[in-house]
């Protein structure tokens, strides 16, 4: 096959770790096998079928997304090889033959049906779902939403009520689209990866609390390439969903708080979600962020991310502790990295493509 070292790229990819290579690739498709029969029963492939990338499991979909793409620019004039006798199709888009780069957007506010439209749309584009689930074992998955990039003004307005210092106004562009956890990571979850539960609230589907950042870590490192805590950025920009009010849409019927949660965590999902589909980031547990707590700067920013070291670890969305002041959109907060407390836990971001 002209122009493309195949038996180099499945080398790449098994270096990865990755169960699926591939092959050859054609124009618009690339034929991958797997080395492990029993794999592809427990993936739920049968030999010789086809099926799209949302069909294979999302961390090995991410990494072979990647570098196959890349080989794909490399290979566009190639008319592809023989398949193999077992085969998997996996469909990507060669940036060369596709409509040209998307056009980011940029008008903010935007409502409930613009939200629905931009994951649609950026769904569409990517070959990504909407929503995804990962299977975590012990009959427990971790449920994913699309978020799609886009711009904001990220931070407060000077005169929004319970305002802080720290919330400088500031526009802000995430270039890149990327998931987050439907609902802040449970107990159960946290168990089913980790073998063990740090909570004081027990319950298998409330929020895991005692959480200490170092820990979260483990939890990504544990599930495997491209899982991490959301940035800062990519927390307010989710929590949002194309608002700009200090909440968005009614707290109560969003959040546990310290005025309705009874001094007590709560099953994840009671509450409504935002307009991306994404419940609990008000109240419940706070949440933390990849980045060190830093001051915002005043100038617009493209995929800002906080120190990557120091002790002092964001937290986002206040907590069933907290008052409603504490769990608004732009509140920041921090905490030591090795502390555990019991109005803290996580929810997880997965990286669309390659994002480490």
């Amino acid at each position: 096959m002209a122009g493309f070292d195949v038996e180099a790229l499945a080398q790449q990819l098994e270096g990865m770790g990755a169960r699926y290579f591939v092959l050859t690739l054609g124009q618009n498709a690339g034929w991958v096998n797997s080395p492990n029969a029993a794999y592809d029963r427990m993936a739920g492939f049968r030999p010789g079928e086809r099926c799209s990338t949302r069909d294979l499991p999302l961390d090995q979909e991410t990494q072979f997304r990647t570098l196959a793409q890349q080989a794909a620019e490399k290979a566009e004039d190639a008319e592809g090889g023989k398949a193999p006798a077992r085969r998997t199709c996996l469909r990507i888009r060669s940036a060369s033959r596709s409509r040209g780069a998307p056009t980011l957007p940029t008008a903010w506010p935007f409502d409930a049906k613009e939200a629905r439209q931009r994951q649609v749309a950026y769904a569409k584009l990517t070959g990504l779902p909407i929503e995804h689930a990962v299977d975590l074992g012990r009959g427990m998955q971790l449920e994913l939403v699309l978020i799609p990039p886009g711009q904001f003004l990220m931070g407060s307005p000077a005169d929004e009520r319970g305002r802080d210092d720290d919330e400088v106004q500031h526009l802000t562009t995430l270039s890149k689209g990327f998931y987050l956890g439907k609902y802040p990571v449970t107990q159960a979850q946290w168990d089913a990866v980790l073998g063990s539960n740090p909570s004081k609230f027990k319950g298998q589907h409330h929020p895991v609390d005692q959480a200490r950042w170092e820990d979260c870590q483990a939890l990504c490192r544990a599930l495997g390439t491209g899982f991490r805590l959301p940035t800062e950025a990519e927390w307010e920009y989710a929590c949002r969903a194309g608002t700009c009010d200090a909440y968005a849409g009614i707290l109560d019927e969003m959040a546990w708080h310290d005025g309705n949660s009874g001094a007590i965590t709560h099953a994840v999902g009671q509450k409504k979600p935002n307009a991306w589909g994404v419940y609990d980031m008000y109240g419940n547990v706070w949440e933390w962020c990849a980045d060190g707590y830093r001051n915002y700067p005043a100038r617009a920013v493209t995929d800002p991310v906080g120190s990557e070291s120091g002790r002092h670890r964001v937290i986002r969305g206040g907590s069933w502790i907290s008052d409603i002041r504490d769990c608004r959109s732009a509140e920041r907060n921090w905490r030591i990295a090795e502390n555990k407390n019991d109005d803290i836990g996580c929810r997880l971001a997965f990286s669309t493509f390659g994002r480490a």
